[in-house]
């Protein structure tokens, strides 16, 4: 690939390590070649190789803790075969995935460049990154069918009460924005198919209700600047913040083809674990 082609490759590999430990990460000692590996070789025999070249970016630092680092709870490992073999997999359907799923990755990067701050900022992250994630989308409360029925006989009612048959365009209209699930059920739904690739226990009983608040603290904070009137206010919107965030994560490696030591392992990520252990 070109030179200007190679970085967005080297940083959706930086996005998956980042993802493993989650934290932002950047890449350093990037090295490039004009040979391939079988040319390198080659040269290398003939002595007549000129070495590879340094690559370097101004990329802003931004300061990590250490104990987010810790690999206890990484996904993947690469301490023995099994775990090699199954980082391998995750990997490559992480790269696989890329083109669909480049905005929640870039929204994930973002997320956890904000661990260390709780602001309307990173709640309105965490949101974005949940909206960019394929996977979450609200599915249909209604069917097609159900609705041009439900149309039908609200019209057919509207009719019989003396207003016209054009309302039937307005009753549709409003049918419409109940077709998508409620907040509830979307919710509900996203948490019972994280618990049944991660374990019951994975999510505090109530994230749900943490995932509704999120939302609903989200509408608050785009309009105006959202200042919590007690320790109480700060707690709540402190836990909705690490609910989302964790939710996000799960979803993220929930079709990932990881090994069940490593669905083991997420209960630890600092993500995860900061979610479950924040007071409210």
């Amino acid at each position: 690939m070109s030179i200007r082609e190679y970085i967005e490759l080297v940083s959706n590999y930086i996005d998956f390590i980042s993802f493993c430990v989650g934290a932002k990460l950047t890449p350093q000692d990037i090295h490039i070649d004009r040979l391939s590996r079988a040319e390198e070789v080659a040269a290398v025999e003939r002595q007549t190789y000129r070495g590879d070249y340094s690559v370097f970016y101004v990329w802003p630092e931004a300061e990590i803790d250490a104990r987010d680092l810790w690999v206890g709870g990484s996904p993947v490992r690469a301490w023995d075969e099994e775990e090699l073999s199954g980082l391998r997999a995750c990997l490559l359907a992480w790269m696989g995935r890329v083109n669909v799923w480049k905005k929640s990755y870039a929204m994930m990067t973002g997320s956890f460049a904000l661990r260390n701050t709780v602001s309307t900022e990173r709640l309105i992250n965490a949101c974005r990154w949940f909206e960019e994630i394929p996977i979450a989308s609200a599915q249909s409360a209604l069917s097609d069918a159900h609705m041009d029925a439900i149309a039908n006989a609200a019209t057919e009612c509207a009719e019989k009460l003396g207003h016209p048959s054009a309302i039937r365009e307005r009753i549709t209209g409003a049918i419409s924005r109940i077709k998508a699930e409620s907040a509830e059920a979307h919710f509900t739904r996203l948490v019972t198919m994280i618990e049944k690739a991660f374990g019951k226990s994975i999510l505090p009983q109530n994230a749900v209700l943490h995932l509704r608040r999120a939302i609903h603290l989200r509408g608050k904070s785009a309009h105006k600047h959202f200042d919590p009137k007690s320790d109480e206010e700060f707690r709540a919107f402190t836990k909705s913040i690490l609910a989302m965030e964790a939710v996000c994560y799960l979803l993220t490696a929930l079709d990932l083809p990881m090994l069940e030591m490593g669905k083991e392992r997420m209960r630890h990520n600092a993500l995860v674990k900061d979610y479950s252990l924040a007071y409210e």
